[in-house]
């Protein structure tokens, strides 16, 4: 909503837990329990306890596995460089990863509505193809497309598409109602944001 013309609709719903228990639950601008919400960036943060899943299954050793050769198997990365022989799981998740990719910056190529609107179906090889600019753990950039990669290691050291990842791993478990998840143009899940919740399901 452009705040410029009305004001924006920014909360659709407040929801309190105490205890364990529901004691607030509020909707605003029509929605309602039912209603799915897009989580935006707050849907990396499922990549942490789908990772620690995989980990408990012994698919991953630990956040510190390095990524290329978990990816190696499953495609060809461009650019290679020792500095990228050090990217770890934990430098994505935590934005350090080195890789040319910043969000804040239009001109990055690993910038996020660069990585989708590039012609490269396969986001995972293309945000993985990026050169580096630094040394991985030295400097930080938010950096959608890697997380997007720790994405990419869930798939294919899981060995599950990961909507059903996050089905067995999160949504299951948690009984979770109606939800949506963001794909990549090769049908692969998106790990870069963008998952929709019903709002109690959030809060769980």
């Amino acid at each position: 909503t452009d705040p410029s013309e009305r004001r924006p609709n920014l909360v659709h719903s407040l929801l309190v837990a105490r205890k364990g228990r529901l004691v607030l639950e509020e909707y605003f601008y029509g929605a309602d329990a039912n209603a799915i919400h897009d989580l935006r960036s707050a849907g990396k943060t499922f990549s942490n306890v789908m990772l620690g899943a995989v980990i408990g299954r012994g698919q991953v050793k630990s956040e510190a596995e390095t990524l290329v050769p978990i990816l190696s198997p499953a495609m060809t990365l461009a650019n290679p460089s020792a500095q990228k022989e050090r990217i770890t799981l934990a430098h994505l998740m935590t934005h350090t990863s080195g890789l040319a990719c910043d969000d804040n910056n239009q001109d990055s190529p690993g910038n996020e509505d660069t990585l989708q609107s590039q012609p490269e179906p396969n986001w995972w090889s293309y945000a993985a193809g990026l050169p580096m600019v630094a040394e991985p753990g030295k400097r930080y950039a938010y950096c959608s497309a890697g997380m997007n990669l720790v994405g990419a290691a869930l798939t294919l050291r899981a060995g599950q598409w990961l909507p059903e990842l996050f089905h067995d791993t999160i949504a299951r478990p948690l009984e979770f109602g109606t939800y949506a998840w963001n794909l990549m143009p090769t049908g692969e899940g998106y790990m870069g944001g963008g998952a929709r919740l019903q709002s109690r399901d959030l809060l769980k």
